[in-house]
């Protein structure tokens, strides 16, 4: 759950903000111990901005799969981040502002293939797997804590189902 009012409001900031349709977009951290939902709230703003199959992503290997990551979503989720490398903050910044990604075009020496993009992400790990300055600053972090009562999915689930069509018309 949310720890504080102003990490709510912080939230509530971040989901309107993807309802923008241009960018610069900030990136949304979700930090917390084990058993603190940090996947299943992924997941429920996942699927109030942009729902579809595909909620929740590994971390992306390269740029290519980071590319492949952001032309199949509106809101690029990646899920259990336990530390980001120089190459994947800096896409990520790229695909926040807009600015191109690219690189080598496959099965190519001198061809370039690049593509732009401006997308609204968010991505949990475990506490202060965001450490590069530059990274925070362009960041909403918010700390979870376990919550009060944990639900069954299908409860859960079900329970959000049905206040959606609320939340998304209070945003």
């Amino acid at each position: 759950s949310v720890h504080t009012d102003e990490d709510l409001s912080l939230l509530i900031s971040w989901l309107v903000m993807c309802l923008r349709p241009v960018g610069p977009y900030p990136i949304l951290v979700f930090n917390g111990e084990h058993g603190t939902t940090k996947t299943s709230a992924l997941k429920v703003l996942k699927r109030i901005i942009d729902p579809n199959s595909a909620e929740l992503k590994e971390p992306p290997r390269d740029q290519r799969d980071m590319v492949a990551a952001v032309r199949n979503s509106y809101v690029v989720c990646y899920d259990n981040i336990s530390s980001i490398p120089n190459w994947f903050a800096d896409s990520m910044f790229r695909v926040s502002t807009g600015a191109a990604l690219g690189g080598r075009a496959l099965y190519t020496n001198y061809d370039e293939a690049t593509f732009t993009a401006c997308r609204p992400q968010a991505l949990n790990g475990i506490p202060n797997f965001v450490e590069r300055g530059d990274f925070v600053d362009r960041c909403i972090s918010i700390t979870l804590t376990p919550p009060k009562e944990y639900l069954e999915d299908s409860v859960f689930w079900a329970k959000f189902e049905a206040a959606l069509p609320k939340i998304q018309g209070a945003l």
